[in-house]
């Protein structure tokens, strides 16, 4: 492991600003060290304001200590299981950005060490104690998780900040509340395919937070579209179609493949939600399909994951002919995948997902309706 991780780090020429075995695998579209030092600079001030306004007064923004770290890939810096499982999330999402996340995730661990620091010295020498003594990879991935859930840092703002010669300003927002099951945090970029292919329609950000929404064991799975209605028209005996040939059969070893999917939905008017089913979308012609793993989400307006409540109904999906309902009323989509509503879930117990504000039961009902720009069935690989 050692003489890997040294043949990697030898690749790296600071001086210059540029790699070379790492160009493909770290700086996509990342030109030089000082663009990495800008990013992590711009995170920090997103992520936590406070830390960020503590290095500036000491001096420290340049950051030299995380151009350390980035260069040593954290290798004698931290425990050698911390450095395994930085570089296992590095190799896994396969950029510079998985890096910049940990180096801000270790300034936030270590914000209370550096805003009782009255020297750039003593900061370095708290942060370097710190990260010698970590030994929690479980808090890390959950601090990681939570950096991605902020508002994300983009090329062309680092690119202006360097122009500058100075970190851009602006509020960038606070960190949303995040519904994770932190007892088994994972950071996973999946990869989405599709034949022919087709875009998905959650952006990175957005996948890598669903996916630690899922059940543990789903999250080192990869994702394939099964149905894009862009690609395969709106019709719902299509999608039923398109899902029974995927799943309908077995694999060559005479396995049928595992039966959960992903549901997501983008409207005309800029709603984005959508619903993790332990169970395919099919023509039933009574009761319901799925289990309490199922849940519905929203990323737009709001980021929200909805679990099952056990103590209501066990409406997780309901498949006829003429329409599919998700939660009873939580998603509801009519047979030519042109239209939908939304309502309040006892199954889930949520509000419409299209408000922009939360609402409870005791509220009067809200239920909306929504024109679909796109929907796609991801089956999980």
């Amino acid at each position: 492991v050692c003489m890997f991780i040294d043949c990697l780090t030898s690749c790296f020429d600071v001086s210059k600003g540029q790699a070379n075995f790492l160009d493909n695998i770290f700086l996509q579209n990342l030109q030089s060290i000082s663009f990495v030092m800008r990013a992590i600079d711009l995170k920090l001030k997103a992520c936590d304001p406070e830390v960020w306004s503590k290095l500036q007064q000491l001096g420290m923004l340049k950051l030299k200590f995380c151009e350390e770290w980035i260069k040593d890939l954290f290798v004698g810096h931290c425990h050698l299981h911390i450095v395994l499982r930085i570089i296992d999330v590095v190799l896994s999402e396969g950029n510079m950005r998985s890096l910049i996340r940990v180096c801000v995730s270790f300034l936030r661990l270590g914000r209370s060490a550096i805003l009782s620091s009255e020297t750039p010295e003593a900061a370095e020498q708290e942060l370097k104690e710190m990260l010698r003594d970590f030994r929690d990879a479980g808090l890390l991935m959950k601090t990681v998780h939570e950096i991605v859930q902020t508002a994300p840092v983009k090329v062309f703002d680092v690119q202006a900040a360097m122009v500058e010669g100075n970190v851009a300003s602006g509020d960038h927002g606070e960190t949303p509340d995040s519904d994770v099951e932190h007892e088994c945090i994972t950071y996973y970029l999946p990869k989405i395919s599709s034949q022919p292919p087709v875009p998905c329609i959650l952006n990175e950000d957005q996948l890598q937070t669903l996916w630690n929404w899922m059940p543990a064991r789903e999250r080192i799975r990869d994702g394939h579209i099964v149905f894009c209605t862009s690609r395969d028209g709106r019709s719902l005996s299509t999608l039923y179609r398109k899902v029974e040939g995927e799943w309908g059969g077995r694999d060559q070893k005479g396995l049928a493949p595992a039966p959960q999917c992903l549901v997501l939905i983008s409207t005309l008017s800029g709603e984005l939600f959508g619903s993790y089913l332990t169970q395919w979308p099919r023509v039933t012609s009574g009761g319901v399909l799925g289990t309490g793993e199922s849940f519905v989400f929203s990323f737009a307006p709001l980021c929200k994951k909805y679990r099952w409540n056990p103590e209501q109904d066990t409406n997780f999906l309901t498949s006829r002919v003429d329409f599919f309902a998700i939660g009873g009323e939580a998603i509801y989509v009519e047979r030519y995948l042109e239209k939908g509503s939304s309502g309040y879930s006892d199954t889930f117990s949520c509000p419409c997902l299209l408000l922009d504000a939360e609402a409870t039961r005791a509220d009067e009902p809200v239920r909306r309706e929504f024109e679909i720009r796109t929907l796609q069935v991801v089956r999980l690989v």
